[in-house]
């Protein structure tokens, strides 16, 4: 489906199939790849990945509104590789650099 940012509230739009939730795979995407990269390749936050921070904080809003201070949340970075098959384009900066810059950037919206 093609969607365009804010994706939060199509996306969330019913909370409750997130009840219990507590593995979240953390792949960046937008509307119309289910992969974008995070950074331009010199450390610079893409647009499209801005777009999707606003989500994953909207994300975590929810889960966290179901969860016990005390409970563990399992997320994974994810970015997958260049090599054929794989959803990363050859333009693509580093993806190990990227999955490592997802991790941060959640990190930084959870502890908020």
């Amino acid at each position: 489906k093609h969607l365009s940012p804010p994706f939060a509230p199509r996306l969330l739009g019913a909370p409750e199939i997130l009840r219990g939730a507590r593995q979240l795979h953390l792949r960046p995407f937008n509307g119309h790849h289910a992969q974008i990269p995070a950074t331009n390749g010199s450390g610079e936050l893409t647009p499209e990945f801005r777009d999707y921070l606003v989500f994953l904080e909207a994300l975590f809003a929810v889960i966290k509104s179901d969860t016990r201070p005390d409970e563990v949340i399992y997320a994974c970075p994810e970015n997958g590789p260049r090599a054929p098959g794989g959803y990363a384009l050859s333009c693509f900066p580093d993806v190990w650099q990227d999955a490592i810059r997802v991790r941060d950037e959640a990190r930084l919206l959870w502890l908020r």
